[in-house]
C-alpha cells in the first residue's frame, strides 16, 4: 500500500494547491475572523489571535468555499423525494435519484453482466464509481443528481468496459445476442437523448413514467432549475396573451421584464384563490414546478403551494403550470 499512500498525498496536495491558486484571493482581512478573535478577551492567547486576525490578509480564498461546503453538508436542509417533503436529508436519496434519472439500459446493464459474466464487473472504474456512490449515503445536501455526476461518468465508462469484455469472452450465438443487446441499449440511449431535447435537465426514465411526470418524484436541479421562461413565452404567444404573471423558481432577469410580471408569492400569506388573483396584473399565473413540488419547510409557502395544487391548471409547459384567475368584469 505504500505507493498508494504516496500517490494519495501527492494528489491531495496538488489538488489543494491548484484550487487555492485558481480561486486566488482579495488579500483582505476576514471580518468574521476578527469578530471571533475579539471574543477571546485580552489574555495572551486572545491578544495573539486578535493580532493574527487583523494582519492575516489572505481572504477571501478557496478555504472559505471548502468550509462553506462542509458546514452546508453538516447543516443540511429539507428535501423533496417521491412526492414527499422530508425536513432533513434522507440516506437513500441519491440511489433513488439515479434510478429515476439514468436511462433504463444503464440500469439494466449490471443485471445483464451478472447473468452473462459477473467477473467483468470487477474493474477499477466500476469500483471507483461504487465507492463514490457509497459516500453519497452521508451527503446531506440533496439538490440534484448533478452533485454526483462523477459517479454517473465512472459507471458509464466502467460498464462499457465490462460489456466489451463480456462480449469478447462469449462465442457463437451467445456473442451475437450479447452484441445485439448492447447495440440496442446504445440506440435506446441515443434516441432518448434526442427525444428529450431541449429538456435534458428534466429527463426521467420510462420506469418512472417518463419526463413529463418527473416533477412528481424529484424537483430542484433534477427538473426545474429556472430554465423554462423561453418555453413559457412561446406558450403565451401561442395563446394570444399580451402578458402573463409568473411565480418563477430561479434568477433569470427576464422574469422582471415584459411580457412577464413576477409575483413573489413566497412573501405573501394567502388563504384563497381570490387572494392570489388580487396580486396579479393579468388573468393567468404560471408557477414553476420546483415551487409547486419542492422541499420547502416555510409554512406560508407550503400553504400556498397546497392551494395551487388543489386547483386545475389550464395549461402547462415542461417546467411551469398555468392557472387562470379571471378578473371580475364591470357590467
Amino acid at each position: 500500500m505504500r505507493p498508494f499512500w504516496r500517490d494519495l498525498r501527492q494528489i491531495i496536495l496538488l489538488a489543494l494547491l491548484l484550487t487555492f491558486v485558481y480561486v486566488r484571493s482579495d488579500w483582505q482581512v476576514e471580518p468574521t475572523f476578527v469578530k471571533w478573535a475579539d471574543t477571546l478577551g485580552d489574555g495572551g492567547w486572545g491578544h495573539s489571535m486578535q493580532w493574527v486576525a487583523r494582519h492575516l490578509k489572505i481572504f477571501t480564498n478557496a478555504g472559505e468555499g471548502l468550509m462553506q461546503q462542509i458546514k452546508h453538508n453538516v447543516r443540511g436542509h429539507g428535501v423533496y423525494l417521491l412526492g414527499r417533503v422530508h425536513p432533513r436529508a434522507v440516506w437513500y436519496y441519491f440511489p433513488v435519484a439515479l434510478s429515476i434519472k439514468l436511462t433504463l439500459p444503464m440500469l439494466l446493464a449490471p443485471l445483464l453482466l451478472l447473468a452473462a459474466r459477473p467477473k467483468a464487473l470487477r474493474n477499477c472504474v466500476v469500483a471507483c464509481g461504487a465507492v463514490l456512490l457509497a459516500f453519497s449515503f452521508t451527503y446531506r445536501v440533496q439538490i440534484g443528481i448533478r452533485l454526483i455526476l462523477p459517479v454517473v461518468a465512472l459507471l458509464a465508462v466502467g460498464l462499457a468496459a465490462a460489456l466489451a469484455e463480456a462480449t469478447e469472452s462469449l462465442a457463437g450465438r451467445k456473442r451475437q445476442i450479447m452484441a445485439g443487446t448492447v447495440t440496442l441499449g446504445m440506440a435506446w440511449m441515443a434516441v432518448s437523448a434526442v427525444l428529450v431535447w431541449p429538456h435534458g435537465l428534466c429527463y426521467t426514465n420510462e420506469l418512472w413514467g417518463g419526463t413529463s411526470k418527473g416533477y412528481l418524484w424529484l424537483s430542484d436541479s433534477n427538473y426545474d432549475w429556472g430554465q423554462g421562461l423561453k418555453d413559457l413565452d412561446r406558450w403565451r404567444q401561442d395563446h394570444g396573451l399580451a402578458d402573463i404573471d409568473v411565480w418563477h423558481y430561479g434568477l433569470d432577469p427576464a422574469r422582471e421584464r415584459p411580457p412577464f410580471h413576477s409575483v413573489p408569492l413566497q412573501q405573501v400569506a394567502v388563504q384563497t384563490p381570490q387572494d392570489i388573483g388580487a396580486l396579479l396584473d393579468s388573468e393567468y399565473l404560471a408557477v414553476g414546478t420546483t415551487l409547486l413540488y419542492g422541499g420547502w419547510d416555510h409554512e406560508p409557502l407550503r400553504r400556498t403551494t397546497a392551494l395551487l395544487r388543489s386547483m386545475q391548471p389550464v395549461g402547462r409547459t415542461m417546467t411551469h403550470f398555468i392557472y387562470a384567475f379571471p378578473k371580475a368584469r364591470e357590467p
